[in-house]
């Protein structure tokens, strides 16, 4: 896959994606669903905003991505920042499959599949990488009707709806424990632009913040997904979010 439109979108934002609100947040909601205590692996850990806050944390993580320039601006991201950078590996879903094996007590993969053109192949990947007992959290882009140019310029094969991710989870032999929606207040707003204006979503304030208007919008959103998104569960919205469990296998008798 070219991921020149997806390295390009993330060199628009990397500047302030610790303090971006969509990027900060919903790493502050999967930190929170976390365990401490167990190893985790961060796979297409992008520019690193996820691990950088699981390692001021105290978490073991490791990452991979596919992208060797992201790897470079997470990298430099996680120097600047005094954190190690040993465990951050130039790695697709299947290389980690074959380097790591059932290693992991909790795999992260945040808005990764939908890159991939055999999602199901890579969740089956991603399976081989838990230990039994062992969790995975994934996000993806939600509401397939809004499927975009913007979804074709970063590299996505597909927006999901919740039936689709259930059994795409579920056929991987996971046990779903969890599946819920998040980025309520873009829906309406997506709506508007694409199937109204026939533009895009401007997101420049995401990484841009040199009027005022566009800080007074920042920072609305930054609590708007603290407070709301992170603790609400909207009946719709731009994300899916899934929690599932890789089951223990019964000794046979």
């Amino acid at each position: 896959m070219d991921q020149s439109g997806l390295n390009s979108h993330f060199r628009r934002i990397f500047r302030s994606m610790s303090s971006d609100f969509r990027a900060a947040n919903i790493s502050r909601y999967v930190k929170k669903s976390l365990d401490q205590n167990q190893s985790v692996l961060d796979i297409g850990c992008g520019s690193c905003v996820l691990t950088h806050l699981l390692l001021k944390n105290g978490f073991d993580v490791t990452s991979s991505d596919n992208s060797l320039e992201m790897l470079e601006m997470a990298r430099e991201f996680l120097r600047e920042e005094g954190l190690p950078i040993s465990k951050l590996f130039h790695l697709n879903i299947d290389e980690c499959a074959s380097k790591f094996g059932a290693k992991f007590d909790q795999v992260v993969c945040l808005d990764v599949i939908e890159h991939i053109d055999d999602d199901n192949a890579a969740v089956e990947s991603i399976f081989s990488l838990i230990k039994p007992g062992g969790r995975l959290i994934l996000s993806v882009p939600a509401l397939s009707f809004l499927y975009g140019p913007k979804d074709e310029r970063v590299g996505h094969y597909r927006r999901y709806d919740r039936r689709n991710l259930i059994e795409l989870i579920s056929s991987n032999k996971f046990k779903l424990d969890n599946i819920r929606y998040w980025n309520l207040i873009g829906v309406p707003i997506t709506v508007v632009a694409l199937k109204i204006l026939k533009t895009e979503v401007d997101e420049s304030m995401r990484f841009s913040n040199r009027s005022l208007m566009k800080k007074i919008i920042n920072k609305f959103l930054w609590y708007w997904f603290r407070f709301i998104e992170n603790m609400i569960r909207p009946p719709f919205g731009l994300t899916l979010i899934v929690e599932a469990t890789k089951p223990i296998e019964k000794p046979v008798d």
